[in-house]
């Protein structure tokens, strides 16, 4: 193996680990903001008859801590739909070029 063969595979190397990281930061931050929704679901599950009675007896309203975290668990879904973005802009040079070249061309 020649020295061009040598860089030409740490090159490579290179490039599968910042892909690796991407995908791995995708998922982190996929699991991060999606599991406050799967506990509010799970927590529903398992209280649905309580506030079936309560609504039966005339109170419908939830607890704070409830409205606050589906107010946030949306905020973080929201956030992890256009985050994804921004992770390709900042780990993928490539990206980068084709994305400027296309709004490039917009423009002309």
């Amino acid at each position: 193996m020649g020295p061009n063969a040598t860089a030409a595979h740490a090159q490579q190397l290179n490039e599968d680990n910042r892909q690796a990281l991407v995908l791995f930061s995708i998922v982190v931050i996929f699991l991060v903001s999606n599991v406050p929704r799967i506990a509010l679901n799970i927590h529903e599950v398992f209280t649905i008859d309580d506030f079936k009675r309560d609504v039966e007896n005339g109170c419908f309203t939830l607890p704070f801590w409830v409205l606050l975290s589906g107010t946030a668990s949306q905020l973080l879904m929201v956030v992890n739909s256009s985050i994804n973005f921004f992770i390709y802009c900042l780990m993928s040079q490539l990206f980068r070029e084709v994305l400027f070249q296309n709004i490039k061309s917009y423009f002309r």
